[in-house]
């Protein structure tokens, strides 16, 4: 998610924040991978979940660590990419077990 935040964040002074319309352009991106299969997600998605990180916050930007913290709270939105991860890593596993 770090990589997610580089990629769409600007350089504010001494840090590197993302704007509520980076953010939505991220979010709105990221959201083309499930609409290829079928499972898309209305732009009031994105921008309820753009609200929601937002929320509280009276710069127009947000630093990293807001931005993490948003994520940990699972945003609907996002809930696809952690179990495409998941599913990725275990196509991998091998065990000595045999089905029947």
């Amino acid at each position: 998610f770090s990589a997610f935040f580089q990629f769409y964040a600007v350089p504010d002074g001494k840090s590197t924040s993302i704007t509520r319309s980076a953010l939505r352009s991220l979010l709105t991106d990221l959201n083309q991978i499930p609409a290829i299969v079928g499972e898309s997600c209305t732009l009031s998605c994105v921008e309820i979940a753009t609200r929601s990180c937002f929320h509280g916050v009276l710069n127009s930007a947000i630093v990293e660590e807001k931005f993490l913290s948003w994520l940990g709270s699972e945003p609907a939105v996002l809930l696809w990419l952690p179990t495409c991860y998941r599913l990725s890593v275990t196509e991998m596993v091998s065990h000595q077990a045999r089905c029947r």
